[in-house]
């Protein structure tokens, strides 16, 4: 892990919030949304952070504690701070944390946020689309759902789910969380650029291979950090490579063991 090699506390939270983004981005948790408590329903959509796996879950808290190498920031901060920025509720970054220091506001403006904000506007922008309406009322029925007792948050849920809303929403929160580090990117080197883009690209092999979608999501990032797309290729299969390498040498010192051990 080289996150630590970023000079700067908030250059490491940028890319923590950077990876959870994208391993939200996939998940089986939201399968089951139809099945919780009629109470409970308004604290899952926001923002997606149920679709984060145990596995998921551990390699960001590894990130956490590589970020709080050789700075005053410690690990239970960057852990904190991942926790805090999909917190629905009056979530927040740490006061530490001050990316905008002319805007009060904007330490609120956490991922939960975005989110939120985001979903209001694109469930407006589809608000009529018969299309969309009927799919959901399809994927309620079949989920054994009351038609005349629903809530609001079942046809939110179930509508934020859909494949275009779903890209749709990712897409522009990341838009959003780009541009509003926009000072921090600024300030990248070149350096600072590729290994951004080669932990994202780590994390994903770590845990267990991006998705399509997600591979989008990174690359997007990449762009909006200003790498290039060959630059952005070459960090990929750098990545691949040492991954191919780590594995062998487990092999490896496994089948010496078991030489050892017969």
């Amino acid at each position: 892990m080289y996150i630590h090699e970023l000079p700067d506390t908030l250059d490491r939270a940028f890319f923590l919030e950077c990876a959870t983004l994208i391993l939200m981005r996939e998940g089986d948790w939201q399968k089951n949304l139809l099945a919780v408590d009629k109470g409970k329903r308004g604290d899952i959509i926001e923002p997606y952070a149920y679709c984060l796996s145990e596995l998921d879950k551990v390699v960001l808290e590894e990130y956490a504690e590589d970020a709080a190498k050789n700075t005053a920031f410690s690990y239970e901060k960057f852990s904190s701070f991942i926790k805090g920025t999909l917190r629905n509720k009056n979530g927040a970054y740490s006061p530490e944390l001050v990316f905008q220091p002319n805007d009060k506001m904007y330490n609120r403006r956490t991922l939960s946020y975005l989110f939120r904000t985001a979903s209001d506007l694109i469930l407006k922008e589809y608000s009529n689309n018969q299309n969309v309406k009927q799919e959901v009322i399809e994927i309620l029925t079949k989920g054994g759902i009351d038609l005349l007792n629903i809530d609001q948050y079942a046809i939110r849920n179930v509508t934020l789910e859909l494949p275009e809303i779903k890209n749709l929403a990712f897409s522009k929160v990341l838009n959003e969380l780009i541009e509003s580090k926009k000072e921090i990117i600024n300030s990248f080197r070149i350096r600072n650029k590729r290994l951004f883009v080669l932990e994202l690209a780590n994390i994903g092999i770590s845990t267990g291979g991006y998705k399509e979608s997600q591979q989008k999501l990174v690359y997007q990032i990449a762009e909006g950090i200003g790498l290039d797309k060959e630059t952005f290729d070459e960090m990929q299969e750098a990545s691949a490579h040492l991954h191919k390498l780590a594995r062998e040498l487990e092999q490896a010192k496994q089948e010496l063991f078991e030489l050892i051990n017969e």
